[in-house]
């Protein structure tokens, strides 16, 4: 049994991994970042055209160190089967460490619990 935890691209991962293996997971604890789609869609109108076209290289890969396609990635989830029914701990990035708010999937549903 596996207890998944990753942060920003890694909290995509272990998204598509408790998906994907669900009988294999006892547990998930990530910070992941939201999906590409509403960021873009929210975001570009506000940018400039060279703005846009940085911003939509790096959501396809080619403009982030890691060379990791935020789009695909969010399709990917998007077409991934439901999260498994076990305990999860999705941590915030709020502007402090000390603001985290953690939230808590039991029984099929997130619910948030603040320290």
């Amino acid at each position: 049994m596996i207890l998944d935890a990753g942060q920003s691209a890694a909290g995509n991962f272990v998204q598509l991994f408790a998906r994907t293996y669900p009988g294999e997971v006892v547990g998930v604890a990530m910070n992941p970042v939201p999906r590409a789609e509403p960021w873009l869609a929210n975001a570009l109108p506000l940018m400039t055209k060279a703005e846009r076209a940085d911003e939509e290289a790096y959501y396809r890969g080619e403009l982030n160190e890691e060379a990791f396609a935020w789009i695909a990635s969010s399709d990917q989830l998007v077409a991934a089967p439901s999260p498994p029914d076990v305990p999860c701990r999705s941590y915030c990035c709020p502007p402090s460490p000390s603001a985290t708010v953690p939230t808590t999937r039991v029984g099929g549903r997130t619910a948030c619990t603040r320290r």
